[in-house]
């Protein structure tokens, strides 16, 4: 478990206590109950080939104007994620200029699968 908190942590950039408590269960029970909103921001060909379940495809450069056909309300809680976090990181600080208060950066596709996300 050690382990994966650490992989985490390294995969956000964060240092932000919050994230030190979180699982891979948590993530994924909040997305399935429809508490967060998942979204891969890499692009349409990226996407074909793989994403995690429950995502929606929202490659970073469209994300300012694709946000409010998901979500109008500036408190939601948001994950992102990309091939390696940059483009995610990118889409995070993105929807924070929007006003988006709740905004969360997971990092990479492969790495989030192997720490358990589905």
């Amino acid at each position: 478990m050690k382990k994966f908190f650490t992989a985490i942590l390294i995969m956000l950039g964060m240092s932000t206590p919050i994230y030190a408590q979180l699982s891979a269960e948590t993530v994924q029970t909040q997305i399935t109950q429809k508490q967060a909103i998942l979204i891969d921001v890499r692009t349409q060909e990226e996407f074909q080939q793989g994403h995690l379940e429950g995502s929606v495809l929202m490659p970073y450069d469209v994300i300012d104007t694709g946000i409010s056909s998901l979500t109008q309300d500036k408190d939601q809680l948001i994950y992102v994620y990309c091939r390696s976090g940059n483009r995610s990181g990118t889409a995070k600080t993105t929807l924070e200029r929007l006003g988006f208060t709740n905004v969360h950066n997971l990092g990479g596709y492969e790495q989030l699968k192997a720490a358990g996300l589905k």
